[in-house]
């Protein structure tokens, strides 16, 4: 059995990869232009019910933009198209985590906030999604 943060991991990648305008990654290499999203980092807590194993999983979407000095292009503007067509696709998504030992039973937007990172050019949208997940 993978573990249920892996397990969800692995399905926004294989949900998102070819699907939202820019390439998704992992861990992107170094010569890598921007946009592009990554696979962020996960918490699972125990959410055990009617005798079944569950858990819930908070998992990240990191999206990536340079600005392009306005509101009207690149930057947020960018940043704001990309974050859209993830959340299309994962927001009360149907998770396939069947090979991983779970089943997902919900996938619902958490949280989603705007970044400004300190080198004042690049923008940042972490997107996080809450995931009920139950042992199958």
């Amino acid at each position: 059995m993978t573990t249920p943060d892996y397990a969800v991991q692995l399905a926004f990648y294989a949900l998102l990869n070819g699907h939202v305008g820019a390439p998704v990654y992992d861990e992107p290499p170094e010569t890598t232009n921007l946009p592009y999203v990554t696979i962020g980092e996960a918490t699972t807590t125990r959410d055990n019910r009617f005798g079944k194993t569950g858990r819930q999983v908070l998992a990240g979407v990191h999206v990536w933009t340079r600005s392009g000095g306005s509101f009207n292009q690149g930057g947020f503007k960018a940043t704001g198209a990309v974050a859209e067509a993830v959340d299309a696709l994962l927001d009360g998504a149907t998770l396939d985590l069947s090979a991983s030992g779970w089943h997902a039973v919900g996938c619902d937007l958490d949280q989603s906030q705007t970044l400004r990172d300190p080198d004042g050019i690049t923008r940042h949208v972490v997107l996080t999604y809450r995931v009920w997940v139950e042992a199958a």
